[in-house]
């Protein structure tokens, strides 16, 4: 589906599958919110050195007790971890599932731990800007059904050539002594488990945001395009802008933005085309185009008024620089629109 240049589009009215909130702008900090505090840990998500040989190959399993989370069921739409510093993180492989823990203690081995309904989304070559000391989204492709009836929340990542070679601070996620955890090098299926210690997370049911994640490939200036935001997500606000810049200076040209409601669990490699180094995670559900001025072009989005709470819809700017490469096409980053209260 196709519309005109800086078409103003009603995501939510027009192409979204919505489903009513069950209640609004709710995030549940655990054990606390308190986001810059607890001794950073290099499990789950590695160190500063992406081929560490223990800590860039892992599995580890986090549990949430029901007691924290209330006695009625909810959906997390949004997870969210706190970093200790402010690092660009790679991940060769990334895992995240969620499930239900009917025994009230994570044992071993690991696989036991996941006994109720889960939800698992993998994705690989993925690379997430993190802020120190406050709450990162991680972008969470699919939503969970937590029902306390059920047992506990069990949270597990299986990461592979995980690091955060870039940045500043240290590489660790905040954690609480008043989490269990077990964790295993190599990503295997038994491994040590502990008593406290486990990193600390923030699961949202409604919330909105605008994450900017990391990649694009250089284009005729040496530069890879940069998407970003403006504005806002929230349900009945003033909208967002979605921003390119970084684009090819030299004369005026087509930029496509592409809106994407789901989300490749491996990135497509555009080189077949003859974009070499370029790659999307994207599909091209919806497609808007723009010229760009300078490099930079801006789209504006709005939000309706509605109260709903929807999936998230991730972006990509695939900008025309016939000096670039042989297909004459560059990508930038993508990024992810959470529509919420």
């Amino acid at each position: 589906m196709r519309m005109p240049p800086r078409a103003h589009v009603g995501l939510v009215a027009a192409v979204l599958l919505c489903a009513a909130a069950p209640r609004a702008q709710s995030c549940t900090a655990v054990p606390s919110d308190t986001p810059g505090f607890g001794a950073p840990s290099s499990v789950p998500f590695g160190n500063a050195n992406p081929t560490d040989p223990v800590f860039s190959d892992t599995r580890y399993q986090v549990l949430i007790p029901r007691a924290l989370l209330g006695a009625q069921p909810f959906t997390i739409r949004d997870l969210q971890v706190a970093p200790a510093g402010s690092r660009l993180r790679r991940f060769a492989e990334l895992t995240v599932t969620l499930g239900h823990c009917p025994a009230g203690r994570l044992a071993n081995p690991m696989n036991g731990n996941l006994v109720g309904p889960t939800r698992t989304a993998g994705t690989r070559d993925w690379l997430l800007p993190t802020a120190a000391n406050a709450w990162t989204p991680l972008g969470l492709p699919f939503d969970f059904a937590f029902d306390p009836a059920l047992g506990d929340l069990v949270v597990e990542f299986r990461v592979r050539g995980a690091g955060a070679p870039t940045g500043s601070g240290t590489a660790g996620l905040r954690t609480d002594q008043s989490l269990p955890y077990g964790w295993t090098t190599g990503g295997g299926y038994t491994g040590n488990l502990f008593q406290g210690g486990g990193i600390k997370l923030r699961l949202c049911t409604d919330t909105h945001g605008l994450l900017e994640l990391g990649g694009g490939c250089p284009g005729s200036s040496g530069r890879a395009p940069v998407l970003g935001y403006s504005g806002s997500a929230q349900v009945g606000g003033p909208g967002l802008d979605v921003l390119l810049s970084d684009g090819p200076t030299a004369v005026s040209s087509l930029a496509v933005l592409a809106f994407s409601f789901g989300l490749r669990t491996a990135p497509l490699d555009l080189g077949l085309l003859g974009a070499v180094g370029c790659t999307t995670h994207v599909f091209g559900d919806v497609t808007l185009t723009t010229q760009t001025s300078g490099g930079s072009a801006t789209l504006h989005v709005p939000v309706p008024m509605h109260p709903f709470t929807c999936l998230p819809i991730w972006n990509q700017w695939f900008v025309l620089d016939p000096a670039a490469n042989a297909a004459g096409l560059t990508t930038s980053n993508p990024g992810r629109v959470l529509l919420g209260a």
